[in-house]
């Protein structure tokens, strides 16, 4: 179910916006990553369809839930430098 999540740059940047908000509109997602407002309500329709956010009018919510973990967990090794990590933690250097 999470696999359509990464499928283009600009997903990841919609999802990077969202993981890092408590609540958002489509415009400020807009505004704030420069794509497109219909491709931004597009994907937040996917992302609410698959669980991951919630929609309260206008505004949308990160849904706490197991999803919404691992998707962040993602984010977070991707902006990981892991020779660093391997470095450090693993050779003991």
């Amino acid at each position: 179910m999470l696999s359509g999540i990464y499928e283009a740059p600009e997903k990841v940047k919609i999802l990077s916006h969202v993981a890092c908000h408590d609540t958002f509109k489509i415009n400020q997602v807009s505004k704030e990553t420069g794509i497109t407002k219909c491709l931004v309500f597009r994907y937040l329709g996917y992302l609410k369809d698959i669980g991951l956010i919630s929609r309260e009018g206008r505004l949308y919510r990160l849904q706490d839930n197991s999803k919404s973990m691992a998707v962040k967990v993602l984010l977070n090794l991707e902006r990981m430098d892991l020779r660093v990590f391997l470095k450090t933690h693993l050779l003991g250097s």
